[in-house]
């Protein structure tokens, strides 16, 4: 759901009307809309191709250790 279309609609429809809650309720879903999207950007951590039937196994462990572990595939 676009938040933000909806937000500006409804502020629009608030001061057209002088409702100061139509107004007040597009500018509140204007806001959290810009606060969902200012979120930090994703990054890619660690990238590998690996051969089929091998798995990356994440543990969350001290700093200082390796973040991921590489099992091989068995014979």
């Amino acid at each position: 759901m676009n938040l933000k279309a909806l937000g500006w609609a409804r502020t629009l429809r608030g001061l057209r009307e002088g409702n100061q809650t139509i107004l007040l309720t597009g500018l509140g879903l204007i806001a959290l809309q810009m606060l969902r999207n200012s979120k930090g950007k994703r990054q890619l951590v660690y990238r590998k191709n690996l051969p089929v039937g091998s798995a990356i196994v994440v543990r969350h462990a001290k700093p200082g250790t390796p973040r991921l572990k590489l099992v091989e595939k068995p014979d």
